[in-house]
């Protein structure tokens, strides 16, 4: 215990909480999924590679873009973290796990420097069995036109989790209501269906896809993403991380493979 009481003030020296959220100027990159309390645990390493020192500001935001207090090590209850990292200096954010249900969300990041990245970690905790994680790395740009694959054969399932970034001041970046067209196809390219979602600014969607879209059940294939199609002009940005879980347990992410502009099919009303 003493042990990893002065590891979690080592990681956090430098560390501040943050009150208020950002006004002005777009984020550095996007966190697209956090998942809090439960069994789950979330991580984030902020590391700046740049030769001089650099503030950094990570902002949690819930399903519905309001501020999202999370129980941070060290730290406590806090809708953001302050690191003041020096020349090639890292910091990490360790939520506690706090039972019930869980929270889920995002995270923005801000920095005064370009040289900040950063790295996410979901744990997973059950009694009786090993913890399991899986990495995500910080989006640092939208990803308007995308593809996923998904496996729902032989007890395996897939998550999903969506963000519209943008939020409503121009002032700190792009702005407007992501209109997301959806097509899911199977193994041979037949399409299974075409929908969509609608995601308002700052709004994040999380959800199991055979619960979301019962037409993938048995199977396996890909699910395409297309931010507003190209035709009415793009609003609001689009980020996303899949996730694949085993049924024996352990899960790992997927991250989205960018394609370039073409056409898709608008989705039946």
């Amino acid at each position: 215990m003493r042990i990893r009481n002065a590891l979690t003030f080592a990681l956090l020296i430098g560390a501040t909480s943050l009150s208020a959220q950002p006004t002005a100027g777009p984020p550095l990159g996007t966190i697209p999924h956090l998942a809090v309390g439960g069994p789950w645990q979330t991580i984030i390493t902020v590391v700046n590679t740049a030769s001089s020192p650099a503030t950094v500001y990570v902002y949690f935001w819930g399903d519905n873009g309001s501020p999202l207090n999370l129980p941070i090590a060290g730290l406590g209850v806090t809708p953001g973290v302050q690191f003041n990292l020096d020349a090639n200096g890292s910091g990490i954010i360790q939520t506690n796990a706090s039972g019930g249900a869980t929270l889920s969300g995002w995270a923005s990041v801000y920095s005064d420097s370009t040289g900040i990245n950063a790295t996410e970690v979901f744990l997973n905790q059950a009694t009786g069995r090993p913890n399991f994680e899986a990495s995500v790395p910080l989006v640092l740009q939208t990803e308007p036109h995308f593809i996923l694959p998904f496996d729902e054969t032989s007890g395996y399932f897939t998550g999903l989790a969506l963000v519209n970034g943008a939020g409503t001041n121009p002032s700190a970046g792009p702005v407007g209501t992501a209109q997301v067209f959806i097509t899911i196809r199977d193994e041979s390219g037949n399409v299974l269906l075409l929908t969509g979602v609608v995601l308002q600014p700052m709004n994040h969607t999380a959800f199991l896809l055979a619960d979301q879209y019962p037409v993938v059940v048995g199977k396996r294939g890909t699910i395409e993403f297309e931010l507003d199609n190209g035709m009415t002009g793009v609003n609001g940005t689009l980020e996303a991380l899949g996730l694949r879980f085993n049924p024996t347990g352990p899960f790992t992410s997927i991250q989205p493979m960018l394609i370039g502009e073409s056409e898709c099919v608008t989705p039946a009303q």
